[in-house]
């Protein structure tokens, strides 16, 4: 705790931001009528030392809503690295070191892997879902709730043409693969969590692991696996299509660019094909055989993957 620090050195916009986020949980949720004390000392950002009996902000307190020189007078170590690395493999080619409070680090990394990965359409039941986005919450939202801020290891997400990696410190209570039938969830920064839960950045404890295996494996066809250590490790198996760049690629010569083009044509194909095929029973289902359904239905799905990937798509591929 930090007693000696009064809410001055917090930033009002952004504890103001969170109580209107608290929006996605409930249009009537208690902190949107709480001044900015009363939200934090709900949230249990505000505490008393048992020994000095004095009241303090607290670690958790400045890192979601601190201004970034607070942040970086109470933890120096504090980052957290974006990399995307898919072909230049020595180095990178894009990168993000974010240095600031946990809700704005949040929005950077989701934009910062947004940009990166393609976002295919997925039917959750009867139901359109992103699961590039679903993934994308859990292991960011893990990443920055049960990190171990004490450590002066670098957390980071890396891009790369197979796989999403995720790596954090970690208080660890245990060393291996994490089993989903067996895996035991306990909170590592509980008033992080809360916060993020409360605002809609994360679900109940727990869940998260459940999701990210379901929404992998719409995603792409893989199975996610999780290794508890000093360091927590999360590893996205990626399919080709996943880090595909659509549209022109740069290069020095003009016969390149048609061949890197067409490869990247041939392996969308592949990728709308599967997609066809994986759901011609619904269309021929939700249609009722009548063909002039189904040549309706088909078009709202040209039209539909044509936004997505950014190009016209021939009827024909389906």
């Amino acid at each position: 705790m930090f007693p000696e620090r009064g809410l001055d050195v917090l930033r009002t916009d952004l504890i103001d931001k969170a109580r209107k986020m608290t929006r996605v949980r409930s249009d009537n949720h208690p902190w949107q009528s709480m001044d900015d004390e009363e939200l934090l000392r709900s949230a249990g950002l505000i505490l008393m030392d048992r020994e000095s009996r004095e009241e303090g902000i607290t670690l958790a307190a400045i890192l979601l809503f601190g201004k970034d020189t607070t942040i970086m007078s109470a933890l120096p170590q504090h980052k957290t690295d974006m990399i995307f690395r898919v072909e230049n493999l020595d180095r990178y080619d894009d990168r993000d070191v974010i240095v600031t409070n946990l809700l704005d680090t949040y929005e950077r990394m989701s934009a910062f892997a947004k940009k990166h990965l393609s976002n295919p359409f997925v039917l959750d039941g009867m139901q359109s879902v992103s699961a590039r986005d679903a993934i994308l919450r859990e292991i960011i939202s893990n990443s920055l709730a049960h990190r171990d801020y004490s450590s002066g290891y670098v957390a980071k997400i890396i891009i790369e043409k197979n796989r999403i990696l995720a790596e954090n410190s970690n208080r660890t209570h245990g060393y291996g693969n994490l089993n989903l039938n067996t895996f035991q969830p306990f909170p590592k920064n509980p008033a992080i969590s809360k916060v993020f839960r409360e605002i809609g950045l994360a679900d109940e404890l727990g869940s998260g692991m459940r999701n990210t295996y379901k929404y992998t494996k719409m995603y792409s066809g893989g199975v996610p696996q999780f290794v508890e250590g000093d360091i927590f490790r999360t590893v996205i198996p990626l399919n080709d299509a996943a880090t595909l760049k659509s549209g022109p690629k740069v290069s020095d010569q003009d016969s390149d660019q048609v061949s890197d083009q067409d490869n990247n044509s041939i392996a969308l194909e592949r990728e709308i094909l599967k997609f066809c095929r994986k759901y011609s029973m619904l269309v021929f289902e939700t249609s009722g055989n009548s063909p002039k359904k189904i040549v309706t239905i088909a078009l709202q799905m040209r039209g539909y993957l044509a936004c997505v990937v950014g190009m016209p798509i021939p009827l024909r591929v389906c």
